[in-house]
């Protein structure tokens, strides 16, 4: 997340979402699942909330929903 903006992927290295993130922490996003056992593109919608660097919130494809709890990870040096 960058400036209200996020790029995260999201399922896979081919799923990645693009949105806004609110002042209050609030995630909005959608993307393109380009791999997905259908084998034909899916939209994925993402809305959630941030906070203390913790991201809870909903991935959706139409078809199915998946309840998210992702924490931020800092790399290895």
């Amino acid at each position: 997340m960058r400036d209200g903006y996020l790029t995260m992927p999201l399922f896979d290295s081919k799923s990645i979402i693009e949105g806004t993130v609110g002042e209050n922490g609030r995630v909005r996003g959608s993307g393109i699942w380009q791999n997905p056992p259908r084998r034909h593109p899916q939209i994925t919608i993402l809305n959630g909330f941030i906070t203390h660097d913790l991201l809870e919130g909903m991935a959706s494809d139409f078809v199915c929903r998946t309840d998210l709890r992702l924490r931020k990870l800092n790399a290895r040096r």
